[in-house]
């Protein structure tokens, strides 16, 4: 898709480069072309964001099932609390690394 829409604009460059004026017409295709390859790119980086969350989600989940299951555990020992910490701690620091990319996302599509 980004590789059509970016041979509508060379096209269009190249076709009305030879004509003297160039009208108000020809400058909103342009710029329609231009609107497109940028909605097809953030349209992309979208999809790229939402699987990796859904795979993060994904992560997450397991490791809270993990977690509540020790915690509801009658015999917690001390391994299992020790396994607990060190995959709430794992769950925070990804919860963290999701925060920040949406953050970079976020500041580069404005």
């Amino acid at each position: 898709m980004k590789k059509i829409i970016a041979i509508i604009i060379i096209i269009t460059f190249f076709w009305h480069r030879g004509n003297a004026q160039t009208t108000k017409c020809d400058s909103l295709r342009l710029g329609l072309s231009e609107s497109l390859l940028k909605l097809d790119s953030v349209t992309v980086a979208n999809v790229a964001l939402s699987t990796q969350l859904r795979d993060l989600n994904k992560e997450i989940e397991i490791s809270k099932n993990e977690i509540l299951a020790i915690i509801k555990s009658k015999e917690e020992t001390t391994k299992q609390l020790m396994k607990s910490h060190k995959l709430l701690v794992d769950q925070i620091e990804m919860i963290q690394k999701l925060e920040a990319e949406v953050k970079r996302l976020s500041k580069k599509n404005q």
